[in-house]
């Protein structure tokens, strides 16, 4: 949670003393840039994470917190596309990511797209080397959206490694 969901959520909260609540706000404001600032790693895999808790990261990364943030595990979570409609619009605040691991979750064409648009976008994700997208369920329409975003000159100029699956069209 960002600092003031954080303060919002204590609000609702029994403390013991009053006064401690603006403590505590520090203690948490303060430990969460002091961890977040430095990490280069975020391990979400098979958290059981969705769509919510994917905008509640992308809120987390958009606001700047994580930026020396270079890999990021989202795999074998139940993140849709809204989830990573809302990830990718945070991707610029994160300048350092290598790595995106979002295999085996519930992404869609819509997803991609929401990814592609991110990608094209000049200035987001100069570092990423590694993308992976396999085990969900974009089709090759979403894989040709990505193709061709991928192409500009701008996108992703450290891309080596895209890992994607179609699923079969029935």
């Amino acid at each position: 949670l960002l600092p003031p969901q954080f303060a919002a959520e204590l609000e609702a909260k029994r403390v013991t003393e009053g006064e401690d609540r603006p403590v505590l706000q520090r203690l948490y404001e303060g430990a969460f840039h002091s961890q977040l600032g430095r990490a280069t790693r975020l391990d979400c895999a098979s958290l059981g994470w969705g769509d919510a808790e994917a905008s509640q990261l992308a809120a987390v990364l958009a606001s700047g917190a994580a930026p020396r943030l270079e890999q990021l595990d989202l795999s074998g979570n139940q993140v849709g596309d809204a989830g990573l409609a809302e990830l990718s619009a945070a991707l610029n605040a994160v300048p350092r990511l290598e790595r995106v691991d979002l295999r085996a979750n519930r992404i869609g064409d819509g997803g991609i797209k929401a990814l592609s648009v991110a990608l094209a976008t000049d200035g987001t994700a100069p570092r990423l080397e590694t993308l992976n997208l396999s085990s969900n369920m974009v089709s090759d329409e979403g894989l040709k959206v990505l193709a061709v975003a991928l192409k500009k000159k701008q996108a992703a100029p450290s891309l080596k490694n895209l890992t994607v699956e179609s699923k079969p069209s029935r």
